[in-house]
């Protein structure tokens, strides 16, 4: 499942950003996928709110696009 590693990355950059810009909490997110992917959207969601639950970031929305085009 490499949505996991993916929800982990995505904290890490949250969390980088966090550091940088000196914000308490995440409250949403917004990720685009590709259809082309592989990356299973609603394991993602799983991933996300596992990793979350009992940190600074719990509850935040994470709010997903489907895209057939990178832009």
């Amino acid at each position: 499942m490499h949505e996991l590693s993916i929800a982990e990355n995505m904290l890490e950059i949250i969390e980088s950003y966090r550091a940088e810009r000196g914000f308490k909490r995440c409250n949403s997110l917004t990720v685009r996928i590709g259809l082309l992917s592989a990356v299973d959207e609603e394991a993602l969601r799983f991933a996300f709110e596992a990793l979350t639950e009992g940190g600074a970031h719990e509850g935040a929305v994470l709010e997903v696009e489907l895209s057939l085009i990178h832009i």
